[in-house]
């Protein structure tokens, strides 16, 4: 083993002790008392404009990395399609859609390339400005080391139209 990776592992597991001595400091303490608060029970009536409806969103067989993001009255859907392109090899595309009364819209290409590092544990997400622009971000690929990726950023002034 190097000096070098013996040293990231002590890093990294006195990170971990730490974290979990955290939790555990939080989980034990007791919770903070709130002056207004009432130990009185609210009931909610159930009402047609509260009942929930399964709705599938549009995405395909091969996907992964799914985000939500509300704003406003819309709802943004952000994933990974990975597929493979007419030489042969595997790609992946940064896909989005919104969700309205009437359903989930047509799903739009926001990037695509070879180059993507898809995985399970880094999601890719829409971020939507107050003057609804449309901010994503993703990770590529950069060079041939395992982990050399930068972040990618897109911005959409019409909505994801382009």
């Amino acid at each position: 083993m190097s000096a070098a990776w013996q040293r990231d592992r002590r890093l990294w597991l006195t990170c971990l002790v730490a974290a979990i001595l955290v939790v555990s400091v939080l989980a034990c303490a007791p919770p903070a008392k709130d002056s207004t608060a009432t130990d009185q029970k609210v009931e909610v009536e159930a009402s047609a404009a509260t009942s929930w409806r399964e709705v599938d969103p549009p995405v395909g067989s091969y996907s992964m990395a799914p985000n939500l993001v509300a704003a406003g009255e819309e709802l943004y859907a952000s994933w990974i399609e990975r597929f493979e392109s007419s030489a042969g090899e595997t790609r992946h595309r940064l896909m989005m859609a919104t969700l309205s009364d009437e359903g989930w819209s047509a799903p739009a290409t926001i990037a695509e390339g070879g180059d993507f590092f898809a995985n399970w544990a880094d999601l890719p997400a829409i971020a939507v400005a107050e003057d609804g622009t449309l901010y994503a971000h993703w990770l590529a690929k950069t060079d041939e080391a395992t982990y050399a990726y930068s972040i990618f950023l897109a911005r959409s002034i019409d909505g994801g139209e382009t």
